[in-house]
């Protein structure tokens, strides 16, 4: 067995650290990208209920389209918020039922 060399085990703690806060930046380049997309979805989903409330309130739809309109909103809306949901269980590792769930318990 060699002698243990300090400088050597010093030089590869030094370097495991260098990989991990390489790993933690591109981590958090991923999560900063996940709430940009977050925020796109949310935003789109918002104008165009805006925008099918605006056109409501000008008369621009017929009672029928209207109807096809709400159903189309409704389905983007529980996209979006699917694909929301979908993003948050990937970034914390917890589905928000069983966040709820392991809160409630004393």
């Amino acid at each position: 067995m060699g002698d243990l060399s300090v400088d050597a085990l010093l030089e590869k703690h030094r370097k495991g650290m260098e990989r991990l806060a390489a790993i933690d930046r591109t981590l958090i380049g991923g999560t900063a990208d996940l709430a940009s997309r977050q925020t796109a979805l949310a935003q789109d989903a918002l104008h165009e209920a805006a925008s099918t409330l605006q056109s409501l309130a000008q008369g621009k739809f017929r009672t029928d389209a209207l109807t096809k309109q709400a159903e189309l909103s409704m389905r983007a809306i529980e996209n979006a918020l699917s694909h929301l949901r979908a993003v948050t269980e990937a970034v914390t590792g917890i589905a928000p039922e069983a966040k709820k769930d392991s809160s409630s318990e004393p």
